[in-house]
């Protein structure tokens, strides 16, 4: 199952003016049973989002006016399919904090970051039409990226500079 979750696209990256897509440093021998499942797992979830956007913008914007009018019968059908998925990757990102793998963050920062960068997003170039020219696959990289690594240079690159 991890190599289905963690096979890199086959496309080529698109290269546009000065932006380049993130490309995640590979990973030690030690770190791939367990980094490259989290990432993986993160990346297919980013991916889902955006994908469910595209889809059927529809359900989104119900979901934006329930919550903005205090339907709650709308709401509750979005927490009882949404809940459950939240609940274990909370579980999942909680026992690896405990064995070491993870950084001791709030598991709902670290999942409301992930989610909230990809529905972001899929907002502004679904419902309010901004153009970017990057695929879902490289965007949902790139998030993913910034939570793994943030967005500062690796040290050798600092070094460099200085």
């Amino acid at each position: 199952m991890a190599t289905a979750i963690t096979e890199r696209p086959t496309e080529p990256r698109r290269q546009s003016g000065h932006y380049r897509a993130y490309t995640p440093r590979p990973f030690t021998r030690a770190e791939r049973d367990s980094v490259t499942i989290l990432f993986g797992g993160l990346h297919w979830r980013v991916e889902r989002i955006l994908q469910a956007y595209r889809k059927d913008l529809r359900v989104h914007r119900v979901l934006l006016f329930a919550a903005l009018e205090g339907h709650e019968t709308g709401l509750a059908h979005a927490r009882a399919l949404k809940i459950p998925v939240f609940e274990l990757l909370s579980q999942y990102i909680a026992r690896r904090q405990a064995e070491g793998a993870l950084r001791p963050f709030s598991p709902v920062a670290i999942i409301t970051a992930v989610a909230g960068m990809a529905t972001h997003y899929a907002t502004m170039t679904q419902m309010f039409g901004y153009s970017v020219n990057t695929t879902e696959s490289e965007i949902a990289g790139d998030f993913v990226g910034i939570l793994m690594h943030g967005i500062r240079p690796e040290p050798q690159t600092l070094r460099q500079q200085l």
